[in-house]
């Protein structure tokens, strides 16, 4: 698995080298490039599945016409549209004719729920896949035992406030109660957390239900992590008396072995405020953390306090994804344990 994993990585990273080398050239030389033969000379074409004549670098060829028409604001829109577009495109076709084989995992299960359960419903990830953001909006709709609904995060895929606004139409939908946090995708455009607040609202906050406290983080930002303000509020929130138990929802993982590199921690100052975020769950009988952001779903133990859950819920984008689109059931339990089931859509 990490073999297929790491080839996975390299080979994405040498596409992406290529497009940006490609992209320079053709750009302050006005001369094309044989994508057949950089494939030859690669031994690229021994992928069979990979078609190399479709990875097509002509969606660069107008930038600069654009950028020169735009202002600074729909500048920054338009090259982050335009560069995850095509890394995207790359990304899905490697994905397809390499991974080829089942990833064994485990899917977690839930028990039937009794009085006093709280059983919610989990999404995260959905990006622009509007169409499948709608389907589980139904399937949620058509079962009664959910009792509220969450999103983790990246709601938009480069935090447009269009986006944010179709994705927050989708989930008023919803017949159930439900909470959402912004993820790093939501930043994009506005460099923060603003069109998401002019969207949906605050975006850190707790709520109680059930006996259990959900603490809703918002540590998208993997420039600069919580501000003072809110890591405060976390402490706060953390030492009150108003439950018996906590679980802990953000959109980035503290902890993860399936994807190190995707966790909390784009800086060694938000690596050590990650570090402090885990000591306080492990000091404040923190039962789970749940999070998105990896496009995977996996279960782990803390490795420091094994009591204490790591889930990553799955992606419902069809972007990026190693798997199909996908939520999460979660079911917290009146005597303080955590069950979370895997569900595709």
């Amino acid at each position: 698995m990490k073999k297929i994993k790491q080839l996975l990585s390299n080979l994405v990273g040498l596409v992406i080298v290529i497009g940006l080398f490609l992209f320079v050239y053709q750009n302050f030389t006005g001369k094309s490039i044989d994508l057949t033969n950089v494939s030859n000379s690669l031994n690229l074409s021994s992928v069979k599945s990979v078609d190399i004549k479709q990875l097509n670098l002509q969606i660069f060829s107008s930038l600069k016409k654009q950028l020169l028409a735009t202002s600074e604001k729909q500048a920054k829109t338009q090259v982050a549209n335009l560069v995850d577009k095509q890394i995207t495109d790359w990304k899905n076709q490697l994905l397809k004719g390499i991974i080829s084989e089942s990833l064994e995992k485990d899917t977690g299960e839930v028990s039937e729920k009794v009085s006093g359960d709280t059983k919610i419903a989990i999404m995260s990830d959905s990006h622009e896949s509007f169409d499948n953001l709608q389907k589980v909006v139904e399937i949620i709709n058509k079962d009664e035992s959910f009792d509220l609904a969450i999103h983790l995060g990246d709601l938009s895929r480069v935090g447009e406030q269009v986006q944010l606004t179709e994705s927050k139409k989708i989930l008023d939908k919803l017949e159930i109660k439900y909470y959402a946090i912004p993820g790093d995708h939501d930043f994009w455009e506005s460099v923060g957390a603003e069109n998401y607040i002019k969207v949906f609202g605050m975006d850190y906050y707790s709520v109680i239900k059930n006996n259990w406290k959900l603490i809703f983080l918002d540590n998208a930002d993997i420039e600069n992590g919580l501000n003072t303000t809110q890591l405060e509020w976390l402490k706060s929130e953390l030492n009150a008396t108003d439950s018996k138990y906590r679980v802990l929802f953000l959109h980035i993982p503290l902890y993860s072995t399936h994807s190190e590199r995707r966790v909390m921690g784009g800086s060694d100052q938000v690596k050590k405020q990650k570090e402090e975020i885990l000591n306080l769950v492990r000091e404040n009988n923190v039962k789970a953390v749940i999070s998105g952001d990896q496009h995977y779903f996996n279960i782990e133990k803390d490795p420091i306090k094994k009591e204490i859950k790591h889930i990553v819920v799955g992606a419902l984008t069809n972007d990026r994804n190693l798997q199909p689109a996908r939520y999460g059931v979660l079911l917290l339990k009146s005597d303080g344990r955590v069950e979370v089931k895997d569900e595709a859509i």
